[in-house]
């Protein structure tokens, strides 16, 4: 990562690398800030191999600063700037951090997720002097490390099998879980990614995604291996996507799931083609409205298929069937498990799909702390990703659901154990359950069906409340039913399958 980027300023120190909200970034001013970043992070105490928590809006000292961590050695996690004190303290209670770099606006969630998990890590604030809130559990000015006047030290030594990231990926029956990706994983992610969107050296992609999510992460790592320029945004906006396409030159932009529903939902204009972009890619595309996204927009869609247990991108489709989400790389050998488990399936069979890297070090390293987890999901060499699909007589793969209850809504994995975690400490409800149901933008909307305790109990606008003030707003149910009680099994786990995914006369938020 430090490697390449120094290797780009060498080479084109007045080439811009990043531009947001009217500045420019080029990569021999880009080094230049990492290097002081990374000796004014050192001179605060952080250290080669420390995890640091990092809960930043998009905005150029979000990326000086996790490319500063990566200099120093340390190990960078990324935290979603949508949740609150209670997902916080479950994940910051999980990765133990030695420093936390957040928003300022973000200081009394964090300082009270702090006090709830018994946690001192050190605090750096971005943007401290705006908020009085800040103050709140002592730490100091991000900006002290990042216009520090200490020279920078060398970047500590190049080394593919050196974790360099912590992303938290939701489970289905416990707590999200901590993905341990070393700089081999990342680096062939963004390749992969590269060979799917095809980047070269004149593109400039458009990026919007949080980075929270390692999409983002992805995109500014192939714009610095194939030399490209990177057009970022704050967030996502349907109604001025591609007017601020059209502004930034933009040839290249990532999808994830629903966007390119959402996008189609807008009110077509006269303009829908006039754009500069070639290449759409992504994963999770609506298989039937691929042909319609194309032909709208004057684009060619790229499918592929990963998962941060595996690889960013182990199949890509370049060349094949709309729907698909193509074929393995090099790197992987990939094949759907028969239902028995006694070999692989029959062409056009469901069943889990399942990875196998060629070679080591290109899975993740393992779920930080939870060896238990690791080996159910690394398993002797393959990896069992959870995920159904089946393959066609030409080797295509196609994606058939999840095998699991796990949620995606608005491209974020969703826990249904931490929205029932949540929703059963609100007073008078008994017990929950989280399920998904469809939504008219493609992936899932989320329907809590909640037992309540009587006489006191809550009704279902009380527990979309309850939880709309605790949960990230992915996480926030749409809709939710009381019922009298809860289909449970003979080990008391709810059975969901018996629960209704009717939406017909229940509370839609």
């Amino acid at each position: 990562m430090i490697e390449a980027l120094q290797e780009r300023a060498a080479s084109e120190p007045g080439r811009v690398f990043c531009r947001f909200e009217g500045e420019s970034l080029t990569y021999g001013d880009f080094v230049r800030r990492v290097g002081r970043c990374a000796a004014g992070l050192s001179a605060h105490g952080v250290r080669p191999g420390d995890r640091v928590a990092v809960m930043l809006r998009n905005h150029l000292d979000h990326v000086v600063t996790v490319y500063a961590l990566a200099w120093g050695g340390a190990v960078h996690v990324p935290v979603s700037t949508h949740l609150k004190r209670a997902g916080l303290a479950t994940q910051l209670a999980d990765v133990r951090a030695a420093a936390i770099v957040a928003e300022a606006e973000f200081a009394t969630e964090i300082t009270a997720a702090l006090q709830e998990c018994g946690q001192a890590p050190r605090l750096f604030w971005h943007g401290l002097a705006d908020s009085p809130d800040a103050h709140l559990g002592g730490g100091v000015p991000l900006a002290a490390a990042l216009d520090s006047p200490a020279p920078p030290g060398p970047p500590v030594p190049h080394d593919l099998d050196r974790e360099v990231m912590i992303s938290y990926t939701s489970g289905t029956t416990g707590p999200p879980k901590g993905a341990v990706l070393n700089e081999r994983f990342l680096q062939l992610g963004a390749a992969s990614a590269a060979e799917l969107a095809e980047v070269g050296r004149d593109d400039v992609l458009f990026l919007w995604e949080p980075f929270y999510h390692i999409a983002g992460w992805t995109t500014l790592y192939m714009a610095v291996n194939c030399g490209a320029r990177v057009a970022m945004v704050e967030r996502f906006s349907a109604s001025r996507c591609w007017d601020q396409i059209r502004a930034a030159g933009a040839t290249k932009l990532h999808y994830l799931g629903g966007v390119l529903n959402i996008l189609l939902a807008q009110p077509p204009r006269a303009d829908d083609r006039d754009n500069p972009v070639t290449i759409v890619w992504g994963a999770a595309a609506p298989r039937d409205r691929w042909r319609e996204f194309e032909h709208r927009f004057g684009v060619q869609l790229r499918e592929g298929y990963g998962l941060s247990e595996a690889a960013n991108f182990a199949l890509l489709n370049t060349d094949g069937p709309p729907g698909s989400i193509g074929r393995p790389i090099p790197q992987f050998d990939a094949w759907i498990a028969d239902p028995s488990g006694r070999g692989p399936a029959a062409p056009d069979q469901v069943g889990e799909i399942i990875l196998r890297p060629k070679q080591p070090g290109l899975t993740m390293v393992r779920f930080f702390g939870d060896e238990e987890r690791t080996s159910q999901t690394l398993l002797h060499g393959i990896v069992r990703t959870g995920d159904l699909g089946y393959v066609d007589g030409d080797g295509y793969f196609y994606f058939a659901g999840r095998a699991t209850d796990s949620l995606r809504r608005r491209g974020e994995n969703v826990s249904a154990w931490e929205i029932e975690r949540v929703a059963n400490e609100c007073p008078g409800v008994v017990d929950s359950a989280a399920i998904a149901v469809p939504s008219p933008v493609g992936e899932d909307d989320i329907k809590l069906v909640v037992h309540t305790s009587d006489p006191a109990a809550p009704a279902a606008a009380d527990v979309y409340e309850w939880c709309k003030e605790r949960l990230a707003y992915y996480q926030v149910p749409r809709y939710v039913e009381i019922v009298p009680g809860l289909p449970y099994g003979p080990t008391q786990r709810v059975q969901k399958k018996r629960l209704s995914r009717s939406v017909d006369g229940v509370f839609d938020a």
